[in-house]
């Protein structure tokens, strides 16, 4: 069961950047760097959109830095490109910059989901890293330097993404997150995609086959699951390795759901943390 967060009145951004090497640089021993693969956090912002002027401010936030116990070097853009009052969709273009010599891998702007549900609607996949004290414990994120060898954020280096972000009745406050790993590619999982299946029948116990692509670093996965309770119930079920990045499964209608679209997850694990991707599963009209 998900964890629901308090109201939030600003946006929470929390950057960091990870590292490569360390030897006597003081950013990297700032960092407490080992021999092993970690997530690390570089700061926190607090950040509201004016949706009327399109502009944003932010600040400090002492209270989660504070509670995560951070300090920043680093100092995030937000650009606002536009905002559709009717979807309630605000467009934002999201730049880190890292004016380090040292380089950080697998960056990710987290969206914190809440009660008033905000949402990143384009996100690549969903994380339970760096939660904010009773927040939702799957936030969606955008992954960084994608088109880089191994995803490397190098060292005086910048990159965008754009970011479009669900502000339902135009609330302007949305936490964010920004995390990387140090001193090489994370151990998790770090991408979900291409989910498909074949026709899924309204009738129950209809099965098909679906397949869906997992990435690893290590190529060490534990496991990857489907979650999809209107159509298989609550239990989660179980992928199988098919070839390389590539997992299949057989979908079963098990609660007879009817024509439509139904949402869900897939999870999946290694190095002791989850990855999720948000996913439809279409159950067509049957002959009878």
């Amino acid at each position: 069961m998900l964890k629901i967060a308090h109201p939030i009145l600003f946006v929470i951004i929390v950057c960091c950047i990870g590292c490569s090497s360390s030897g006597d640089n003081p950013v990297a021993d700032e960092l407490s760097p080992n021999s092993e693969n970690e997530h690390v956090l570089w700061g926190t912002w607090n950040v509201q959109f004016n949706v009327d002027a399109l502009r944003v401010e932010i600040l400090p936030s002492r209270d989660v830095n504070a509670h995560f116990n951070l300090t920043s070097r680093i100092t995030p853009v937000i650009q606002i490109n536009s905002w559709d009052s009717v979807l309630e969709i605000i467009d934002v273009d999201v730049t880190i910059t890292n004016p380090y010599l040292i380089n950080g891998y697998d960056v990710r702007t987290i969206i914190y989901t809440d009660p008033v549900g905000h949402k990143l609607t384009n996100a690549d996949d969903w994380t339970e890293l760096y939660d904010i004290p009773d927040g939702d414990v799957k936030n969606p994120f955008k992954a960084y330097a994608k088109s880089e060898p191994n995803r490397i954020f190098a060292a005086q280096t910048e990159h965008t993404e754009n970011l479009l972000i669900h502000l339902p009745n135009g609330n302007p406050d949305v936490s964010f997150a920004i995390d990387a790993s140090y001193p090489g590619n994370c151990e998790d999982p770090y991408e979900i995609s291409g989910f498909s299946h074949e026709i899924l029948l309204d009738e129950i116990d209809a099965s098909t086959t679906a397949s869906v692509t997992v990435k690893d670093w290590q190529d060490d996965i534990s496991g990857v699951y489907i979650y999809c309770p209107d159509v298989m119930g609550l239990s989660l079920h179980p992928f199988e390795p098919a070839e390389s990045d590539l997992w299949k499964t057989t979908l079963i209608n098990l609660e007879g759901a009817s024509e439509g679209e139904y949402p869900g997850f897939i999870y999946t694990y290694s190095g002791g943390v989850f990855l999720f991707d948000e996913i439809t599963v279409t159950v067509s009209l049957g002959d009878s």
